[in-house]
C-alpha cells in the first residue's frame, strides 16, 4: 500500500512539472567565450582563454539540464553534465545559478592527466545571449617536472586543481515561444 501510494505521488509530481505551458522552448544550444584566472605554469589548467560548448534541455520554465564540452587554447578541457535553475522566469533578463559535473583533462609534460570534478555557476540571460561567471574544481596532480628550470634545480610540485572563469555567449534556439493569435 506505501509502495503505491509513493508511486501516485510521484506520478502526480512529475505530471504537475509537465503540465505547465512552457513560455521559452525545450532545446537550445549554447555557445561561449571567455577568460580565466589560471595560466599554465600557475595552475595547470592550461590558459586564460576559454571556448565552450552546451547543449541544454528545460525541462521546464525554471530547470534546464545540459553537457557542457569546454576548452582551452593549450590543450586542456572539461566534459559536464550540467544543471541550472532560472529565479525569474517571467522578465526579459532571467538570473540563474547551477553546476555540474565530470572529467578534466590537462596537459602535462610528457602525458595527458585526467581527473573527476565539478562547477558552480551563476549568471544571467537576456534573450539569446547569457553571462556567466564559474567556479571549477578538480583532482590535484603531483608533476615531478613541475618548476623545472635545471638538473641542479629542486623541482617537482602539485598543480593547483581549481579556476574562475567568466564567459559570455549566445543561444542558437531557445528564447520565449510565440504564441499566435487565432482568429474566428
Amino acid at each position: 500500500m506505501k509502495s503505491t501510494l509513493a508511486v501516485l505521488a510521484t506520478l502526480l509530481f512529475y505530471s504537475s512539472l509537465f503540465s505547465q505551458q512552457l513560455q521559452y522552448q525545450r532545446f537550445r544550444f549554447n555557445i561561449s567565450a571567455g577568460a580565466s584566472n589560471s595560466s599554465p605554469i600557475e595552475y595547470g589548467h592550461g590558459g586564460p582563454l576559454i571556448i565552450a560548448a552546451e547543449p541544454q534541455y528545460a525541462l521546464n520554465d525554471k530547470i534546464s539540464f545540459g553537457a557542457r564540452l569546454e576548452g582551452t587554447f593549450s590543450f586542456s578541457s572539461s566534459t559536464l553534465l550540467t544543471t541550472d535553475y532560472h529565479f525569474n522566469f517571467k522578465h526579459f533578463i532571467r538570473l540563474f545559478a547551477g553546476g555540474g559535473l565530470g572529467g578534466f583533462k590537462y596537459a602535462s609534460q610528457p602525458q595527458l592527466i585526467e581527473r573527476w570534478g565539478g562547477m558552480a555557476r551563476a549568471g544571467f540571460d537576456e534573450a539569446h545571449f547569457r553571462l556567466c561567471i564559474e567556479y571549477n574544481v578538480y583532482g590535484k596532480y603531483y608533476d615531478p617536472f613541475f618548476g623545472y628550470s635545471g638538473p641542479n634545480e629542486p623541482h617537482g610540485g602539485y598543480w593547483a586543481n581549481r579556476y574562475w572563469g567568466i564567459t559570455f555567449g549566445f543561444y542558437l534556439g531557445g528564447g520565449r515561444k510565440r504564441h499566435s493569435k487565432t482568429t474566428n
